[in-house]
């Protein structure tokens, strides 16, 4: 029931350092997900995009339910090959009166209401102060079992909308985090699924709880493509330095969103006749 940290004056272990995490890169996206209703309420349903703000309305009972179950909510969604991720900051959500009311990201195997293999991350915004709940199902192996495989905790003090949030397949692993910048990411439930399939849905969910259509905003919707690669293009970065000393030049920049590596180009004339002298270059260099 205890940690134990110490440091040791010398190492002459031979253990072989684990390979570095690779997590499937994202870019921002303004189309691309389709809706569907898992259950039978589409009345009044829509998702849509105005200027890199996605707005999503529809009704739906709940998605707390388990393995066998059945979902009732709405789901704009992406089907995706291999490992895939989708990042989305949760902007405003209807208080709908209800803590069924829940927005946010799911991945599952199937676009039926039954609940096979699937897991969600989302915000209730009925609850004071706001919560964040994570649930996944169909799941072969989590560490504490069941318990730890639904959580439910309230936000930060004095921290509410708008919140990060995030869902990604690695393999056969799904992970969610939250975030409440975007930067730093919290894990909240990790799950091994034996038989997951290769293509799976990601995309964002919303349910009302009740009998009144709630809405739901995000912006920064960022998610790979069905193959697992980028969407689109990341921007250039928005602040660029370089200084000059001796006969070198030495360039720093600002990483833009999604991004994960760069092309340096070079010009004497102001908007044209660029030419390539640097390329794949990564964030730290």
């Amino acid at each position: 029931g205890d940690n134990f940290m110490y440091a040791k004056t010398a190492d002459f272990s031979i253990a072989t350092p684990l390979a570095p995490v690779v997590r499937p890169p994202v870019s921002p996206a303004s189309s691309g997900l389709m809706l569907t209703t898992l259950g039978s309420q589409t009345a009044g349903r829509s998702v849509s995009d105005v200027n890199g703000v996605w707005t999503m309305t529809g009704l739906g009972n709940t998605v707390w339910t388990g393995t066998g179950g059945a979902d009732d909510c709405q789901f704009a969604y992406q089907a995706m090959t291999g490992d895939c991720a989708m990042v989305v900051r949760v902007t405003s959500a209807t208080a709908s009166g209800s803590n069924d009311g829940k927005v946010g990201l799911m991945i599952r195997d199937n676009l039926s209401a039954t609940v096979s293999r699937r897991a969600w991350i989302g915000i209730v915004p009925n609850a004071s102060p706001n919560l964040m709940e994570c649930r996944q199902d169909g799941w072969t192996d989590n560490w504490g079992g069941s318990n730890w495989a639904r959580r439910s905790n309230a936000l930060p003090t004095g921290w509410g909308l708008p919140y990060w949030l995030k869902i990604e397949r690695r393999g056969d692993m799904i992970a969610t985090y939250t975030s409440q910048d975007g930067t730093s990411w919290a894990p909240l439930v990790n799950s091994y699924y034996a038989n997951l399939p290769a293509t799976v849905y990601i995309g964002m969910f919303l349910s009302s709880g009740t009998a009144t259509a709630n809405t739901a905003t995000f912006d920064h919707v960022a998610f790979t493509c069905g193959s697992g690669g980028l969407v689109t293009a990341p921007d250039a970065p928005a602040t660029l330095l370089a200084s000059g000393s001796g006969k070198a030049i030495t360039v720093r920049w600002v990483p833009s969103f999604g991004a994960t590596a760069y092309d340096l180009l070079r010009s004497t004339n102001s908007g044209s006749g660029y030419t390539v002298i640097a390329s794949d270059l990564t964030a730290d260099k």
